[in-house]
């Protein structure tokens, strides 16, 4: 008997964590939100200090996501 499979790369099993707890991309993927979110805030708010720095922490954020992530892109 075949099976059928439709996956196109190895199969990998799901991790999972502890109940209650937030796993580190998840959490990564959070800050760099509010990173985002902060910076436009500040933005609108017409503090730009604020908004400069909060939008180089998510810059950097982003370019650690991306760079992690370069295959799948």
């Amino acid at each position: 008997m075949e099976t059928l499979c439709t996956a196109t790369g190895p199969s990998r099993p799901a991790v999972r964590t502890a109940p209650g707890k937030t796993g580190s991309r998840k959490l990564a993927m959070r800050v760099m939100l509010g990173a985002l979110a902060a910076s436009v805030a500040l933005g609108f708010a017409g503090n730009k200090t604020a908004h400069v720095l909060t939008g180089a922490v998510f810059g950097v954020l982003l370019a650690d996501h991306v760079w992690k992530r370069r295959k799948a892109l």
